[in-house]
């Protein structure tokens, strides 16, 4: 079983799986990881363009896996998780072919 913030979670359970720290539904999985990563890379460039550096981060934690920006004495200056809300967000900008100004909310505020 994986374990999120110290706690053990079944892999899969009521026709879903867990993906990071949260469960999909076993018909969308393959679809949700290949759009997650997509972003994820996304996201990296745009940190890594603001802020000295970019990675992700956080994975195996309670809020799951992020994608942060940190300044040149490694302080943290932003963070996005990569969590279904982000990745329907993301979807939605793309479809509407607002990407850029997506990225730009996240980065600017």
């Amino acid at each position: 079983m994986p374990e999120i913030g110290g706690e053990f979670f079944p892999e899969k359970m009521n026709g879903m799986t867990l993906v990071d720290a949260y469960y999909i539904l076993d018909e969308e999985v393959e679809e949700y990881v290949f759009y997650r990563e997509k972003y994820a890379e996304i996201l990296l460039k745009a940190f890594k363009e603001k802020y000295n550096s970019a990675e992700r981060a956080f994975q195996g934690s309670q809020d799951g896996e992020a994608v942060i920006g940190l300044d040149e004495d490694g302080n943290l200056m932003n963070l996005i998780h990569l969590d279904p809300m982000t990745v329907d967000e993301m979807k939605k900008a793309e479809k509407e072919d607002k990407i850029e100004e997506y990225l730009e909310y996240i980065i600017e505020g």
